[in-house]
């Protein structure tokens, strides 16, 4: 019988406690990897484990610390990279003191070294399918070409247009735009009435948003390319001349 895989990611570059993780991860029957987390690459391409993590069973993160903002984006977008390619959820537990966390994390959850072993067991003996929401949200990461958001709607649904903001406090942005078929980057694209680099304001933070006014079914996708880090994200389903536009705010930290 096939071990299950963990993979675990430290957050501080404590080899000691490391090494001691490893052992109780082992001592329970699992296979184990991992790396120390690269908080000085600026690259987001270079830093996230999102080949590592595509076939584990669970992703364990050491975080005897609080995960800083930056860090809590990476581990978000590895979550969506994940989400392209996985039928069924990544169960990830943190080790570490309870903070919060963006919904997007909602079914990570924060244990101790010593009860690590039981929620592994426990967490990757029933496998979930992701939380449906009423739009898609997924990522993709290309070292060289850079990390691309793809998002569009529900199965069974149609959208006039798309519209995605970055906000901007952590020096994030948009740098281009792309509508294909949803699941993989288009090789061409033809945009109707593309907007770039405009400016809102939602929530207090603001945001550049890229958008279009192609018609989106189930089976297309919207794609923006990320550039920097991005703290949240303003998404809405088509675009709007007036004032004020109905949107989501989804945060990554």
């Amino acid at each position: 019988m096939l071990k299950k895989k963990v993979f675990l990611s430290a957050m501080e570059k404590d080899e000691q406690a490391v090494a001691g993780l490893f052992a109780r991860v082992k001592a329970a029957g699992f296979d184990v990897n991992g790396h120390f987390w690269s908080h000085e690459e600026k690259e987001l391409t270079k830093v996230l484990p999102t080949q590592e993590v595509e076939n584990v069973d669970a992703w364990v993160i050491f975080a005897p610390k609080q995960i800083s903002s930056e860090t809590l984006v990476g581990v978000t977008l590895t979550l969506l990279t994940v989400r392209t390619f996985r039928e069924t959820q990544l169960p990830v537990i943190i080790v570490g003191s309870n903070q919060d966390l963006p919904p997007l994390l909602n079914t990570a959850e924060f244990t101790t070294a010593e009860k690590l072993a039981v929620r592994l067991s426990t967490r990757t003996a029933i496998r979930k399918k992701w939380i449906e929401d009423d739009f898609r949200l997924s990522a993709h990461c290309q070292a060289g070409v850079g990390y691309w958001l793809e998002v569009g709607p529900a199965d069974g649904n149609m959208w006039k247009g798309a519209l995605v903001g970055a906000d901007t406090s952590l020096g994030g942005t948009i740098d281009f735009q792309a509508v294909g078929p949803k699941g993989s980057m288009p090789e061409r694209t033809v945009l109707e009435y593309p907007v770039r680099d405009a400016r809102l304001s939602a929530g207090g933070s603001e945001y550049t948003a890229w958008g279009c006014q192609n018609q989106l079914t189930d089976a297309d996708s919207f794609y923006v390319r990320l550039k920097g880090l991005v703290p949240s994200l303003l998404l809405s389903e088509g675009l709007s001349s007036d004032d004020s536009m109905d949107c989501r705010i989804i945060r990554l930290a």
